[in-house]
């Protein structure tokens, strides 16, 4: 059942769609299987994956359309924190606090000071040492107008 909700969710974020479907879409699919976890009995609250993934792909694809003037370096760490609580999810099905805050949240705490720093040194667009030396050289022989 997971399985084609997340097929679902897959297929919805890489439509064409509008910033309202694509979060009514995710909203549904999460929505419908969360209550089909707590009607069906199982073992397992297997809707905490469906769940995870679609605030993750409306993190990743729907904010970005929503706040466009917004920093990149905190639309990344929304990234970060996106597979953050999905990672949180995953350890409260497998009851396993222990290794949440053990590995994975150091894992992410790293990973989140990396994307701070790649972002504020990338923040200027893409620019390779090629083009910067020809900036710099063009700039330095281009005599000034008086």
């Amino acid at each position: 059942m997971h399985l084609v909700a997340f097929a679902f969710i897959f297929a919805v974020c890489n439509a064409g769609s509008s910033i309202e479907a694509r979060t009514a879409m995710l909203a549904s699919v999460s929505l419908c299987c969360g209550v089909l976890n707590l009607l069906l009995p199982t073992e397992r609250p297997w809707s905490l994956y469906v769940i995870g993934a679609a605030v993750m792909l409306w993190i990743w694809f729907v904010l970005p359309m929503l706040a466009r003037r917004i920093p990149i370096f905190f639309r990344l760490t929304a990234d970060v924190a996106a597979v953050g609580v999905y990672v949180f999810l995953i350890s409260i099905d497998l009851s396993g606090g222990a290794w949440f805050r053990g590995l994975a949240l150091p894992i992410l705490g790293w990973a989140c000071v990396l994307v701070f720093l790649l972002s504020f040194l990338l923040r200027g667009g893409r620019r390779s040492r090629l083009n910067l030396a020809s900036r710099t050289q063009s700039a330095s022989t281009t005599p000034v107008p008086r």
